[in-house]
């Protein structure tokens, strides 16, 4: 939280924040509601931010921006939880569901999808009681959205003193396509390029309402069982740090 003394004839107050050691600021923008205080959520443990704070006189009146502060991150919230299954549901809903974080007063979770397919769309956030999963309805069939899951806990304010709910940084989920089951088969057309003697792309046709696809291997010389390398909503990928004769 970053706060100033109040100005008696402010009309408002902007506030600029960055990562120590940027050049540019990161982010720049009103002081909402209109107050002296101002919250930063989302922040990671150990990253300094630096704030400089201006204040907002009649029309476009603005004074000089502040000396800077800084601050360390050392945030209490709970992470986001592991093992998020994301699908669709219906015509017009994403079902979740994941492993409750252990170990923090979780009071409750919240679901973000993000409409990736409409040019201007807000984020969707949905607060549920502490549990292991969610359902998020009234989506657009067709569109592919992005899928967060954020947790809650129950903090006493370091200003006022009183209790407040603090959010964690959202856990990422894959994508999904409101709507689309399953796809009917496997990409086609897989094929396999040597890069050097330590890495290789993958490249494959494109398929019909395919939310992403999974990137899977295996040693033949180990006879080892397929694993799953990564994830990825484009057509071809780099795998390095292969060992030759492997």
């Amino acid at each position: 939280m970053v706060t100033w003394d109040r100005m008696d004839n402010a009309r408002g107050y902007d506030i600029r924040s960055r990562l120590e050691g940027m050049t540019e600021w990161w982010s720049e923008g009103a002081v909402y509601p209109n107050t002296w205080a101002s919250w930063h959520s989302w922040v990671t443990d150990g990253m300094t931010w630096e704030y400089q704070v201006r204040t907002v006189g009649n029309k476009d009146d603005r004074s000089p921006w502040s000396d800077t502060v800084t601050v360390t991150a050392y945030p209490e919230t709970a992470p986001g939880p592991i093992n998020i299954i994301v699908q669709p549901s219906g015509d017009d809903a994403i079902q979740f569901c994941w492993v409750p974080v252990e170990g923090y007063p979780v009071d409750r979770y919240a679901t973000i999808v993000w409409d990736l397919d409409t040019e201007g769309a807000l984020t969707d956030t949905r607060a549920y009681p502490a549990g292991a999963g969610a359902r998020v309805d009234s989506l657009k069939p067709g569109h592919r959205y992005g899928c967060w899951v954020s947790t809650y806990v129950s903090l006493n304010s370091g200003v006022t003193g009183k209790l407040m709910i603090a959010g964690g940084f959202p856990a990422a989920a894959r994508e999904v396509i409101v709507g689309r089951g399953a796809p009917t088969s496997s990409p086609k057309n897989l094929q396999c390029t040597y890069i050097d003697t330590a890495t290789i792309e993958l490249k494959w046709d494109r398929m019909e309402y395919a939310a992403g696809y999974g990137i899977y291997s295996r040693s033949i010389k180990n006879n080892t069982p397929f694993e799953l390398l990564g994830t990825t909503t484009d057509t071809r990928q780099s795998i390095g740090l292969l060992f030759p004769s492997a």
